[in-house]
């Protein structure tokens, strides 16, 4: 009967619900559907007006998933999909950062697939890898066979906190790669340290809420 843990819930509270939801004890249903469930949630937030988790997703905050699983995406439908996940994503908020971190049975690993892991994680590592796996900001893929997740827990935080300093960029800018762009925060030139980091401005500390605009020119 809880669906959020929010920033005043006490630490040792917050893990114990975590740690109660990843430690079950049951075995369960052999559909598991990570990808389904995260485009439901918000396609329920949008549609009812009494949606439990409809504050939940805000308009100027980012948004990143972990799923949790030692099979795969288990349907074909067309909510089950990657692409068809982002592009519903990018629809209802344009601007919007998205993740999705997945601790998984990692392709190719045997002894997890032979041990803990029932079945490769293959289609929720693509949509990892589609939100920037290896990159600042960008999802993290860990291993559901791991002893203890804390360490994976820490990196996808971090993760999530390094979003705070991220925009997404349409194309490659011309120019170096600490200038290429001008911003602006609220009409007004914004000269933060910035680094481009392909299809990413990575800036050096965490951005102010406002409204940005870039200007860059593309090497296409």
């Amino acid at each position: 009967n809880q669906y959020m843990i929010t920033s005043s819930t006490p630490a040792q509270q917050a893990q114990k619900v975590l740690g109660d939801t990843i430690q079950r004890s049951e075995t369960g249903n052999s559909s598991e559907q990570g990808i389904y469930a995260t485009y439901r949630s918000v396609e329920r937030s949008l549609a009812a007006a009494n949606s439990p988790n409809k504050t939940f997703f805000r308009n100027d905050a980012n948004f990143a998933t972990i799923v949790i699983s030692d099979e795969d995406e288990s349907a074909k439908g067309v909510k089950n999909i990657p692409e068809n996940l982002l592009s519903f994503l990018k629809t209802t908020w344009s601007s919007k950062l998205f993740a999705f971190h997945s601790i998984i049975t990692k392709p190719g690993d045997k002894k997890c697939l032979y041990t803990e892991g029932a079945t490769y994680g293959a289609i929720y590592q693509k949509l990892s890898l589609l939100t920037g796996a290896g990159t600042v900001g960008g999802a993290i893929i860990g291993s559901v066979c791991e002893t203890d997740y804390g360490s994976q827990l820490r990196g996808i935080g971090d993760s999530v906190q390094e979003m705070q300093r991220i925009m997404n960029l349409q194309c490659a800018p011309m120019g170096p790669s600490n200038s290429a762009v001008v911003v602006t925060l609220n009409g007004v030139n914004f000269t933060a340290p910035y680094e481009v980091q392909g299809l990413k401005l990575v800036f050096n500390t965490n951005l102010p809420k406002g409204q940005y605009v870039l200007q860059y020119r593309c090497n296409q």
